[in-house]
């Protein structure tokens, strides 16, 4: 599937006509908000969708993947390394200390009720006894 390049009415568009030579698929979209790699990834995981529903038509769409091995290990392995060890406390804390020089008056925490910038957040936080 090859993405033809024309003038999209919505952000993103597909059609599907059928006609007396198949089925004939049609992707229009917004180029200020997709490039073509973006929509011919899509294109893929819509081929991979339709193939693995004919190979299985009882599977469900929800539990089929549309990543190929290298796509799933990037984003499930590689862009999910966020582990830190913060087995000294003294470490968190100076870590937080460092959030808060560099980003002071963003929302550290937000609630339905109230919004916390994370200078505030280390006021209260400095206020609290160290056991």
């Amino acid at each position: 599937m090859q993405p033809e390049s024309r003038t999209a009415k919505y952000d993103l568009t597909l059609a599907l006509i059928t006609d007396p030579d198949g089925v004939q698929l049609i992707l229009e979209y917004n180029a200020d908000l997709f490039d073509q790699e973006t929509i011919s990834r899509m294109l893929r995981y819509y081929q991979r969708t339709l193939e693995a529903l004919v190979a299985d038509a009882d599977q469900r769409v929800k539990d089929v993947s549309i990543l190929e091995d290298q796509e799933y290990h990037q984003v499930v392995i590689e862009w999910n390394r966020t582990e830190r060890n913060f087995a000294d406390r003294h470490d968190l804390a100076r870590w937080f200390e460092e959030v808060v020089g560099m980003y002071p008056e963003a929302a550290a925490i937000e609630t339905p009720g109230e919004q916390l910038s994370y200078r505030e957040l280390n006021r209260r936080a400095n206020r609290l006894p160290v056991t």
